[in-house]
């Protein structure tokens, strides 16, 4: 393992269709696309998963800004 590899509890995880409670099937050609409908249900998961990233990016900020202070 490289020191860039992520241990898969620190990964955040991806959304898909399957994740969300309210979808909706649309044909799309000659397949069905599955897709997200715009209910509070998915808007919920949609917010946490955003303040999920937020999070990391604040905590890859501060750990940015002492390797910063650190080169000074």
């Amino acid at each position: 393992m490289s020191n860039i590899d992520l241990l898969e509890k620190d990964k955040v995880k991806e959304l898909s269709t399957w994740d969300l409670p309210d979808t909706v099937s649309k044909p799309d050609g000659y397949d069905i696309k599955t897709l997200p409908e715009a209910t509070s249900d998915n808007m919920l998961i949609y917010m946490e998963k955003i303040n999920e990233l937020v999070k990391e990016v604040n905590r890859l900020k501060r750990l940015n800004s002492g390797l910063m202070d650190v080169l000074k």
